[in-house]
């Protein structure tokens, strides 16, 4: 590319190409300088060492200068090869410039919330069905983002001026030097990550995971082998599946011999915080707390929805859900309901064709309703609760059982109408995601959040109402729960949200179980959403198969240790165990936390239980060859 690029500076349109040149030389130094939004210094200073410093800046100039210069490779040259003289490709490329630049800032404020990047998961959330219900931008957020395109817009155009004075100044770009430095640059900050990769040098290799589309040089083996490193290398904690496996779920037939059939109800709150289920902001729930059984120690087999619901049905690790989706494997839950003539019920405010649980959970299930009429999230989910109460007292006389899936949306929102009170003040009228940092005062956000809370605590408890006013709680098994938790900067490391990591605020859940027959008692001992699919299957069905055949979860009532959890999807999952989360980041390589995020060092904790976890998780793969 190098050569290419040399030789179209001694053409004629060797002035274009110099003010290209200089547009793209001021966009690496503008991009290279908002990258250090990317760190949070406060919480990642002791790593700031000096190598990590050095390998801070000659990777992110090096970086950001080689995804612009691969685009212009892609995009502008051909452009202005094609139309020779033209001055349009020069304002192609600084559209180009802007959208990449108003990518970047996107980015770093998705990382800087969520900690992770914009990726297809999250494209596929933008561009897919339920949008709307998914996001909730609000008119002044909306407005804050048109302000900063514009402001960004001004920059870029006062750029393309400035470049053109320049050339017609003879200030040229000296193109050998600048490949030369940015050659230069690239070489090194791979080989110092190489290097860093091989021993475990935590400060470089944190300070890989900033960036996006970033795959920097690995070489531990050849290291190894040239006697530069240790020959040990560190624990790989890819998915351990095997190559030429197949989805092999359940392992053995189900066999079940129910005595009755209660029906069955999920009541799932999106991203419920655990913090959130006290009797001022859930007094309906709380209330119907006195007479279940409440796990207080209750955890999500995910940080995400995806992976929440995915676990809460399958009772397996979301790390199944490609095959699952490839193959519209139905759970062994729902499975086992159809063949026993349950009646299946999805009633939810957000869609379920995205993420698509159409084509996993309720794969088997005909005619399955994706979702409520669309509106705002409290009016969704007063519609959720209507039309339930509408079909129960519509099937009072029906034979069959009924197991329904309600699923509210507004704890994840966190939005309600300007009309509708805050219980709960000093309150924020709206989500501000743009002014979260980790000084933010969490109250007013946290205050808004529990009144949305609140309002669905009151629509659930018209869904108990109608259930006692049926006569139907003394032949009915409720489970009241998340599908994952939602976090206000409890850690203090500057994460809001979910799916940014796996401690106890993201995954920590209420689980409130009523069992007719079940003494109403509180649980402290550790439980996940993997046991209960397994305890209703057991107790309700009377399945014989040990738990094992389907499942890794255990009886919610069996007191039994749990020595380890395994959390999150193939893109991004941790092993829990022993108050360490060992954690495969988006990029493969491996983090090692406290419970409260605070980094370990990786030598002083034995790794290989860790790898052994994720290879009994694999049990519901067959070897094929």
């Amino acid at each position: 590319m190098t050569f290419f690029f040399l030789k179209i500076m001694t053409t004629k349109v060797n002035k274009l190409f110099q003010i290209a040149g200089w547009n793209i030389l001021f966009s690496i130094l503008i991009l290279f300088f908002q990258s250090f939004f990317y760190f949070d210094f406060e919480t990642f200073k002791h790593n700031l060492t000096a190598l990590t410093f050095l390998y801070v800046l000659m990777d992110g100039i090096s970086h950001f200068g080689l995804l612009l210069l691969i685009t212009t490779a892609c995009t502008y040259i051909p452009l202005q090869l094609l139309f020779k003289k033209s001055m349009i490709p020069l304002y192609f490329l600084v559209g180009i410039l802007i959208l990449f630049n108003i990518y970047i800032l996107l980015d770093i404020k998705v990382y800087e919330i969520y900690r992770f990047h914009i990726n297809g998961f999250v494209w596929e959330m933008v561009t897919g069905a339920g949008f709307s219900q998914i996001f909730v931008l609000e008119t002044s957020l909306i407005l804050k983002c048109v302000l900063i395109i514009l402001l960004i817009s001004s920059f870029y155009i006062g750029f393309y001026y400035a470049s053109k004075t320049l050339v017609n100044r003879n200030k040229m770009v000296n193109w050998k030097k600048l490949f030369g430095g940015f050659l230069v640059l690239l070489v090194s900050a791979n080989a110092i990550h190489a290097w860093a990769a091989a021993t475990q040098y935590a400060g470089v290799l944190n300070s890989a995971l900033r960036y996006p589309v970033h795959y920097p040089l690995t070489m531990t083996k050849m290291l190894a082998k040239m006697g530069v490193t240790s020959s040990s290398a560190p624990v790989s904690f890819d998915n351990q599946k095997r190559e030429g496996s197949t989805l092999h779920y359940p392992t053995h037939p189900i066999k079940a011999n129910p005595t009755s059939k209660p029906n069955i109800i999920y009541i799932v709150l999106d991203s419920w915080n655990y913090r959130s289920f006290t009797p001022e902001v859930c007094p309906n729930i709380t209330a119907f707390g006195m007479k279940s059984c409440v796990f207080t120690n209750h955890f999500s087999g995910s940080n995400g929805t995806r992976g929440g619901i995915f676990s809460l049905f399958y009772a397996i690790p979301p790390l199944y859900w490609d095959d699952v989706e490839i193959t519209k494997t139905p759970p062994v839950f729902i499975t086992e309901l159809q063949k026993h003539k349950y009646d299946i019920w999805s009633i939810t405010s957000a869609t379920i064709a995205n993420p698509p649980f159409n084509r996993t959970v309720f794969a088997s299930v005909p005619n399955i309703q994706l979702c409520v009429e669309d509106g705002d999230a409290l009016t969704r989910d007063t519609r959720v609760a209507d039309q339930f109460i509408k079909t129960l007292s519509q099937n009072r006389t029906r034979k069959n059982p009924f197991f329904a899936f309600l699923f509210f949306d507004l704890p994840h929102a966190i939005s309600l109408p300007k009309n509708v009170k805050k219980q709960f003040t000093p309150s924020w009228e709206a989500a501000n995601y743009l002014s979260l940092n980790n000084n933010t005062d969490p109250t007013p956000f946290f205050n808004l959040y529990k009144s949305c809370v609140y309002n669905d605590d009151i629509l659930v408890g018209r869904v108990i109402k109608a259930l006692e006013e049926n006569k139907m709680l003394n032949n009915t098994i409720v489970v009241i729960t998340g599908d994952h938790g939602q976090e206000f900067n409890e850690n203090k490391k500057n994460y809001w949200g979910h799916n940014g990591n796996f401690s106890r605020a993201q995954i920590g859940v209420p689980l409130i179980v009523y069992f007719p027959s079940q003494k109403p008692q509180a649980y402290h001992h550790m439980t996940t959403h993997f046991d209960i699919a397994p305890t209703i299957l057991k107790r309700a069905l009377h399945v014989t198969n040990p738990i094992s055949d389907y499942s890794l979860g255990y009886d919610l009532f069996n007191p039994q240790k749990r020595e380890w959890h395994l959390v999150g999807t193939n893109i991004n999952f941790a092993v829990i165990k022993d108050g360490y989360i060992a954690t495969r980041n988006f990029d493969g390589s491996l983090s090692l936390t406290d419970s409260c995020l605070n980094e370990v060092d990786k030598s002083k904790v034995p790794l290989k239980p860790f790898l052994d976890i994720i290879k009994h998780a694999n049990a519901f793969y067959k070897v094929t060859k």
